[in-house]
C-alpha cells in the first residue's frame, strides 16, 4: 500500500502542523493512502523550544515528501525555508 501525505501550508502561521500540549510541542498531519483511507499523525518533538519545533517539523514534513514520492504539497513559507537552510 502507498502512502502520501498531504501538506497545507499557512504562510502567516509559522506554526502550521505544529501545536504546544502544555509545555511541550508536537507535530500533526494526516497520511492518505491509495485505498482511499486516511490517518491522522500527531507524536511529541520532545522540545519546549517553537524555534526547534519549527525545525523538527520542516525535517519531518520533507522526509516524508521525499520518501512518498512526492505527496501533495504547497511550498513551505519563507519563516520555515530559512530554518531548513540552517539545518
Amino acid at each position: 500500500m502507498h502512502e502520501t501525505i498531504s501538506v497545507r501550508v499557512d504562510a502567516d502561521n509559522p506554526d502550521h502542523h505544529l501545536w504546544q500540549n502544555g509545555k511541550t510541542w508536537w507535530i500533526h498531519y494526516t497520511v492518505h493512502t491509495d485505498d482511499g483511507r486516511q490517518r491522522r499523525v500527531r507524536y511529541s518533538l520532545h522540545t519546549r523550544d517553537p524555534e526547534r519545533a519549527r525545525m523538527l517539523r520542516d525535517a519531518v514534513l520533507t522526509a516524508w515528501l521525499q520518501e512518498s514520492g512526492g505527496g501533495r504539497s504547497v511550498p513551505m513559507n519563507r519563516t520555515s525555508n530559512e530554518h531548513s537552510r540552517e539545518r
